[in-house]
């Protein structure tokens, strides 16, 4: 099982609490009424530290405008992050990762 980090902010603040690392990111929505977050999007990176900051400069406009949180987990064995990542995506049916697939998502 991943290591997660604990769920953060989804602010330019927050880049300063990821590592340069490979591992995966997951953004979330804020709260709903059960207390549990909606996932949106899933991702797998080389660099994690960089690859929030393309998110801040507007490289994906989706997670701008409804991402509240996020988490990330550091994991070097590519093989690893892919079963983690179809775990989440299984799992938490994200909404981003569906639309740019061009998937109907289920809400």
């Amino acid at each position: 099982m991943a290591n997660w980090s604990k769920v953060l902010k989804f602010a330019p603040e927050s880049a300063e609490l990821i590592p340069s690392e490979e591992g995966l990111f997951v953004f979330l929505s804020k709260q709903q009424e059960n207390r549990m977050y909606k996932v949106l999007y899933v991702e797998q990176t080389t660099n994690l530290k960089d690859r929030y900051l393309d998110f801040l400069n507007g490289e994906a406009p989706y997670l701008l405008e409804h991402a509240i949180n996020y988490r990330y987990v550091v994991e070097l064995n590519p093989d690893v992050r892919d079963e983690e990542e179809k775990l989440v995506l299984t799992e938490g049916n994200p909404v981003y990762n569906l639309i740019k697939n061009n998937a109907t998502p289920t809400i």
